[in-house]
C-alpha cells in the first residue's frame, strides 16, 4: 500500500563520493525529461526541490557547511524513490562481478539452446561485456556477451576446448540504462543440417509467444550441425569466470535458460525475489544465487540525474527555517550555455590533438576582412597575406571547408614553429584551379627547409601538370620533374612527401580527387609522381607559402595547409574532406559525442537509417539535432547517468507496450484525450540541404487536403534534411505526413497517481516505462472510440509530494510507426488497398460478401493460403476475425466471428474492410 509523501532520496556529489541529502519532503521534488509536446524538441532535463537547510548545512559559501570549498556550480546530483517496485541486482561490471549459482546436471543441454537475459547496461559500448554463462578454464560451455561496439555475441564449445564465436548481424538497439530482454538461439542443426543462430530482443524474459520477440538482425548459419558441451561449472549472470574481460555494468533483471527452442525452462532466476543488503536468494527451482564481487540488491530507482546551477540560500522571517531551493538541470543546459559553431569537418580533423604528426596547420578558413591567417593550432603563429589574395571568397569548391580564400597575384606566408625532424615530411593542401587555367606556369607552394634540400617548389602549368623541383642551398636543382596531373577543373587534395633512405631522398606529389556528391563509402582517385636526389638530411621546414606574388593564378583556391613529420600523418582523413557526407546516423551521433567528449549512446540495431548529408560548420547540439530531425528519432537525456541518449526512429516502430492500463480498473483522475486538427499537416516539402525538394500530399483519407467533411482542407509545412541523395527525399515526405495524418484521438498528457492502490499495483511496468517506451490503454469509454490506444512516450514528469504520486507521460499516437515486417504472421500482412462491403451485414452476420476495388488484388483464400488465416480485419469500427475467404474473383465470401472488440452492429453496403494489425486470435 503506498503512503504519502512517498519514499524519496537525494545525493550530492562531492569530495569524490554521493552523500545523502535532505530535502523537504512535504514538498517534494519535480524531474522533467523529454519533449513537452508532439513536435517540440527536447531541451534539458529539470527539476526542482527544496533542501532542509538546518545549520546552514547546503550553504556552500558558509565555512561551516560541508559543502564549503567542495560544491560549486553545476554540483552534480541524483535523486528517485526507494522502496517502491521490485528489487534488482546492480553490479560495477568488474571482472568479478556476476551472479551465480553452483554447476547442476539440471543445466545441461542435450540439443538446442534457448537463452534470455533482462538486463539495463550502463553501457554497451564501454568494452566487451559477458553478461551470461555456463563457461570456465579449460572447460568451455556457452556464453553470451557484447562486444566493444555494441554487437551481441554467442560463444558455445562442441568439446569443451575449442569454441565457435557468433556476432549478431546488428548492434543491440537499446541505449545505455534501457532495459531489454536479450534472447539468443542455437539451432545445433536446422532443416539444412546446419547450425543456425538468431538473435532477438523483447521485454519478457518467459515470453512464449513469437510475436513478443523482435528479430535482432538476420539468421546466422554455418556449413555442418554442432553440439554445446555440458562443462562442471556455476551459471552465472553479469560477467564470466575466471576472465580478463569485464562482466556487465549495470542492472540484471532475470535470467532463463531452456532446453530447446521454447522448450522447457532449465533455469529461471529473477532478481526481485531478493531483498535489499542480502547476499544470495532463491529461485523457484530451488537453486541458491549469490552476488560475487561488486554487486549489490537494491530498489532505488534515479528519476533524475543533472547539475545544480543555483544555491541560493532562503529563510523565512524568523530565520529558524532555512532552506534552499534548488532546480537541478540535465547536462544539456550547460552543454547549450554559451554554445560555440563547431568548426568545418576539415578543420576539426586536422588540427585533432589524436594527430599528434601534424606539427604545423592553417585552416585558411578566415572572414572577408582579415589582415592574417590564423592557425588551427594553439600556440602557432599566424600567416601574413600579401597582394591579391580575396579571403573567403569561395564557398562551393569544399563542402567540408568554411569558404577559402582565391588567389590572383597574392601570396600567403606561414612561419613554421619548430620541430622535432623525424627524416620525413608530407605538405598537404587544397586546390581548385579554375577550368580554363593560368596563363603561365606559376607557384602554388614553397617551403623553405634545413636540410640538404633547402626548398622545395611546387608549380601549376597552363595544362594543368604540376612540377615538383628540390634546390639546394646554392639555388642549384637537386631534382625537377613534371606530371600530368590535369588539375584544371577538379577539386583535389595535393599531397607532397620527402623521405630520405640512406643517401637516397624520394619526394612524391600525390593528387587526390574530391567530387562534389562523393560519399564516404565510394573510391577515391588518386595519381602520383615524382622523383629522387642524393641527399644527407630531410631537416625541418622553416618557411612555408601558398601562391605567388609574380604570377597570377586567376581565381585558384587553397586552402587547409598542413605539415606532418609521419607520412601517414593524413591517413583516414579522406571522409572528411568529403564532410563526412553518406555517413549513416549512428555513426555520426557516435562520432560528434566522442570528439566533443560528451557520453551519449543510440537506440538503433544500425539495419535502418539514413545516410547524411554534409556536415555543416554548426554547434554541437544543433548537429545532433539534425541527425534527429532526418532520422525522427527521439533525443533526450537519459534518467540516471549524465548522459545524452537517441532512440531511432527504426526502435521506435513495432514495440510491444511496456506498460498497459485498464481505464475500467479506475486508474486514471483524469484522462483529457483530444480530437481536433491541430496535430496533422498533410502536404510536406522535404528539402535537402545544398539538394532538391519534393512535396508530398495526402489525397485521400480523412486527414486528407479534400476539403472538409472528406478531409480537412490543405495544411502545408516544410522541413529541411541533412541528406547524401535526392533519392531520399519521397520517402522523408510521405513518412512524414503518414506520422502525421493519423486518424486517432491524441493523449497528449497520461497522469497517473501512484498513491490510488489499483496504480500502486502496477508500479513495476510505470517507473520502468521511459522515453520511446509503448504505453496501451484498454477498455476506454465508447466515446473515446472502440478500439485500445497505443501511445509513445515523448516526455514525462515525475512530481512527488505529501499531496500525491504523480507521474505524467506526454504522449503521442503509436499507431503510426506500426510498420510492415516481410514474413510476420500480424505486421507482415498487406491491405488490398480498397475493399467494401459489397451488401449490408446485419450484426449477427457471420458470412460477409467483400467486393475489391477494380483494379486491386483480391484477398487471399483459405484453399490457397490455408497457413496464414484466421486473420483480423475492422469494419466500421468493429474488430472481426476472418477464418476463411473463398472465391477468387470480386466480390469473395468472408466467413467471421463478429464483435473482437466489444462493437457489435450492422453495416451498410460499402463499408470499407480493412486488414487490422493485431493477432487474429
Amino acid at each position: 500500500m503506498p503512503s504519502l509523501p512517498p519514499p524519496m532520496w537525494a545525493e550530492l556529489h562531492y569530495t569524490g563520493t554521493w552523500s545523502d541529502v535532505s530535502l523537504l519532503a512535504e514538498k517534494g521534488f519535480t524531474a522533467t525529461r523529454g519533449r513537452g509536446a508532439e513536435r517540440d524538441s527536447a531541451g534539458p532535463s529539470t527539476g526542482a526541490m527544496t533542501l532542509v537547510n538546518t545549520g546552514g548545512r547546503y550553504s556552500r559559501r558558509s565555512p561551516a557547511s560541508p559543502l564549503w570549498g567542495q560544491a560549486g556550480l553545476n554540483t552534480p546530483i541524483r535523486y528517485g524513490y526507494q522502496g517502491a517496485g521490485s528489487v534488482w541486482a546492480e553490479s560495477a561490471g568488474t571482472l568479478t562481478s556476476y551472479l551465480s549459482t553452483p554447476t547442476s546436471p539440471a543445466y545441461d543441454l542435450t540439443g538446442d539452446l534457448d537463452v534470455r537475459a533482462e538486463i539495463a547496461a550502463d553501457s554497451w559500448t564501454r568494452d566487451i561485456a559477458h553478461i551470461a554463462n555456463r563457461w570456465g578454464a579449460g572447460a568451455a560451455g556457452w556464453a553470451l556477451r557484447t562486444s566493444s561496439t555494441g554487437v551481441p555475441q554467442m560463444f558455445w564449445s562442441p568439446d569443451g576446448t575449442a569454441s565457435v564465436s557468433v556476432p549478431a548481424r546488428a548492434y543491440l538497439p537499446a541505449h545505455a540504462g534501457q532495459r531489454i530482454v536479450l534472447r539468443v538461439t542455437v539451432d545445433i542443426a536446422n532443416a539444412d543440417g546446419r547450425w543456425e543462430v538468431r538473435f532477438y530482443t523483447g521485454l519478457d524474459a518467459g515470453a512464449t509467444d513469437p510475436s513478443a520477440w523482435r528479430l535482432l538482425g538476420t539468421p546466422v548459419t554455418g556449413t555442418a550441425p554442432t553440439s554445446i558441451n555440458n562443462p562442471p561449472e556455476p551459471l552465472c549472470f553479469g560477467a564470466l569466470r575466471p576472465s580478463v574481460t569485464p562482466g556487465m555494468p549495470g542492472r540484471l533483471y532475470r535470467l532463463q535458460l531452456r532446453q530447446g527452442i521454447n522448450g522447457p525452462v532449465l533455469a529461471d532466476t529473477d532478481t526481485s525475489r531478493a531483498s535489499v543488503g542480502a547476499t544470495s536468494y532463491t529461485d523457484p527451482g530451488g537453486a541458491v544465487w549469490t552476488l560475487n564481487g561488486d554487486m549489490m540488491f537494491t530498489d532505488r530507482h534515479v528519476r533524475l540525474h543533472g547539475e545544480v546551477p543555483d544555491w541560493t540560500p532562503q529563510r523565512d522571517k524568523s530565520g529558524a527555517l532555512r532552506t534552499l531551493q534548488i532546480a537541478p538541470a540535465g547536462i544539456t543546459r550547460r552543454l547549450s550555455s554559451g554554445e560555440q559553431r563547431l568548426r568545418s569537418p576539415l578543420f576539426r580533423e586536422m588540427s585533432s590533438p589524436a594527430r599528434e604528426a601534424i606539427v604545423a596547420y592553417w585552416p585558411c578558413e578566415d572572414s572577408s576582412a582579415a589582415l592574417a591567417v590564423a592557425s588551427g593550432l594553439p600556440n602557432h603563429p599566424a600567416g601574413t597575406v600579401r597582394g591579391a589574395v580575396s579571403m573567403a571568397a569561395n564557398s562551393a569548391a569544399w563542402l567540408a571547408s568554411d569558404p577559402l580564400p582565391t588567389f590572383a597575384r597574392g601570396r600567403l606566408d606561414f612561419t613554421v614553429t619548430k620541430y622535432a625532424d623525424t627524416g620525413q615530411v608530407s605538405f598537404r593542401w587544397l586546390l581548385a584551379v579554375p577550368a580554363a587555367g593560368v596563363s603561365a606556369t606559376v607557384h602554388l607552394m614553397r617551403a623553405t627547409m634545413t636540410g640538404t634540400a633547402a626548398q622545395l617548389d611546387v608549380w601549376v602549368t597552363p595544362a594543368g601538370s604540376l612540377r615538383v623541383a628540390a634546390f639546394d642551398a646554392d639555388g642549384t636543382a637537386l631534382s625537377d620533374t613534371t606530371t600530368a596531373f590535369a588539375v584544371n577543373g577538379i577539386t583535389v587534395a595535393i599531397t607532397l612527401e620527402l623521405s630520405l633512405s640512406g643517401t637516397t631522398a624520394t619526394y612524391t606529389c600525390i593528387t587526390t580527387r574530391f567530387v562534389p556528391g562523393l560519399t564516404v563509402d565510394d573510391p577515391l582517385a588518386t595519381s602520383s609522381g615524382g622523383g629522387t636526389f642524393t641527399a644527407a638530411a630531410v631537416g625541418r621546414c622553416t618557411r612555408i607559402s601558398l601562391g605567388s606574388v609574380v604570377g597570377d593564378l586567376g581565381g585558384t583556391i587553397m586552402g587547409h595547409l598542413a605539415i606532418s613529420t609521419d607520412l601517414a600523418g593524413y591517413a583516414g582523413t579522406a571522409d572528411a574532406n568529403l564532410g563526412w557526407n553518406g555517413e549513416l546516423a549512428r555513426s555520426r551521433l557516435l562520432r560528434l559525442a566522442a570528439e566533443e567528449q560528451v557520453p551519449l549512446s543510440v537506440a538503433m540495431d544500425g539495419t535502418r537509417q539514413p545516410r547524411l548529408g554534409v556536415q555543416k560548420s554548426n554547434s554541437f547540439l544543433k548537429l545532433l539535432e539534425e541527425v534527429e530531425r532526418t532520422d525522427m528519432g527521439v533525443l533526450v537525456e537519459r534518467r540516471d547517468a549524465p548522459e545524452l541518449v537517441y532512440r531511432s526512429s527504426s526502435s521506435l516502430t513495432n514495440q510491444e507496450p511496456v506498460l498497459v492500463l485498464d481505464h475500467a480498473d479506475g486508474l486514471f483522475d483524469d484522462l483529457r484525450p483530444r480530437d481536433d486538427d491541430k496535430a496533422p499537416f498533410n502536404v510536406l516539402t522535404a528539402k535537402r540541404i545544398d539538394g532538391s525538394e519534393y512535396t508530398y500530399e495526402l489525397l485521400d483519407g480523412p486527414q486528407s487536403v479534400q476539403p472538409p467533411p472528406d478531409g480537412i482542407g490543405r495544411k502545408s509545412t516544410s522541413v529541411d534534411l541533412s541528406l547524401s541523395s535526392d533519392q531520399d527525399l519521397p520517402s522523408q515526405a510521405g513518412w512524414r505526413v503518414h506520422v502525421a495524418t493519423v486518424d486517432a484521438m491524441r493523449y497528449p498528457a497520461v497522469t497517473l497517481n501512484l498513491a490510488n492502490p489499483r496504480v500502486y499495483a502496477l508500479a513495476d511496468a510505470i517507473l520502468r516505462t521511459d522515453i520511446g517506451d509503448k504505453i496501451r490503454i484498454t477498455h476506454l469509454p465508447d466515446d473515446y472510440g472502440p478500439d485500445d490506444i497505443d501511445l509513445l512516450v515523448w516526455g514525462m514528469t515525475d512530481a512527488p509530494s505529501a499531496s500525491g504520486w504523480r507521474i505524467t507521460f506526454i504522449c503521442v499516437p503509436a499507431s503510426p510507426w506500426e510498420v510492415f515486417v516481410l514474413g510476420d504472421p500480424v505486421r507482415g500482412r498487406l491491405d488490398t488497398s480498397g475493399s467494401e462491403l459489397a451488401t449490408p451485414a446485419a450484426a449477427d452476420d457471420t458470412e460477409l460478401l467483400v467486393a475489391t476495388d477494380s483494379g486491386r488484388q483480391v484477398w487471399i483464400t483459405t484453399a490457397g493460403y490455408p497457413s496464414m488465416f484466421p486473420l483480423a480485419v475492422t469494419m466500421g469500427g468493429e474488430l472481426v476475425t476472418v477464418t476463411g475467404i473463398t472465391g477468387t474473383t470480386s466480390p469473395q465470401t468472408f466467413t467471421v466471428q463478429r464483435s473482437r472488440n466489444g462493437v457489435m452492429k450492422a453495416h451498410q453496403a460499402g463499408t470499407r474492410v480493412r486488414v487490422a494489425r493485431m493477432a487474429a486470435s
